[in-house]
């Protein structure tokens, strides 16, 4: 920590694990994801974002785009500070195209289910030019289920749990001619914070603690 304000260098909220198009760097997103994952394995429990990077007049803006969960998303009733506390608590997804709605039982992304079973619900969706084709479910970093998508985007995957455990999901897609033409270098791809599991009912969430490659 430092001496004078108490801060050590990990603490920040947020990590940035989407920036920018595919086509810069197609590993950089699964490679960030794997420092993600071992950070939370230790307790450290950062939020993942996805943003764009648009340094010049060339460069796309606003995607990839975070999609964070307020009691009220119209214009005049945005309070920064709820955005910042909903953001801060992993109340979000990041997105280049497909819309997701997750819960595992009744627990949001961000929140804690309890139980050492629980059915990840949700559903994709996407308009005709977006493409959403497989689902990746992952318990502590590791996939643990995949799975093609159904046309109307809805999934239903049940889990069972050892120990607390967190549980993340991914979407995948290929980019259409006309998604190609909208979002050049990019191609369809969702990721999800976060729910956390007390799998032994003690009213808190246990990091299971650190993994060697």
């Amino acid at each position: 920590r430092d001496p004078y304000t108490g801060v050590r260098d990990i603490d920040f909220d947020a990590m940035e694990l989407m920036n920018g198009t595919f086509d810069h760097n197609p590993t950089r997103t699964q490679t960030l994801r794997k420092d993600w994952f071992s950070l939370m394995r230790q307790g450290v429990v950062l939020t993942g974002t996805a943003n764009s990077d648009s340094h010049g007049k060339s460069q796309q803006v606003g995607l990839p785009r975070n999609m964070v969960r307020v009691r009220d998303d119209g214009l005049k009733s945005f309070d920064v500070n709820e955005f910042a506390e909903a953001l801060r608590s992993g109340a979000s997804y990041g997105t280049t195209g497909p819309l997701l709605d997750v819960k595992l039982g009744d627990a949001e992304l961000g929140g804690l289910h309890i139980g050492r079973q629980g059915t990840l619900n949700g559903r994709v969706y996407c308009p005709d030019w977006i493409d959403a084709i497989e689902l990746r479910v992952q318990v502590d970093g590791h996939t643990v289920h995949t799975e093609g998508l159904a046309e109307d985007g809805s999934f239903s995957v049940p889990l069972r749990f050892e120990g607390d455990a967190f549980v993340t999901l991914e979407v995948f897609g290929d980019a259409s001619e006309i998604y190609a033409a909208v979002y050049p270098g990019h191609r369809p791809y969702a990721f999800t914070n976060p729910v956390f599991v007390d799998a032994d009912g003690d009213g808190k969430w246990t990091a299971p603690g650190f993994e060697l490659p």
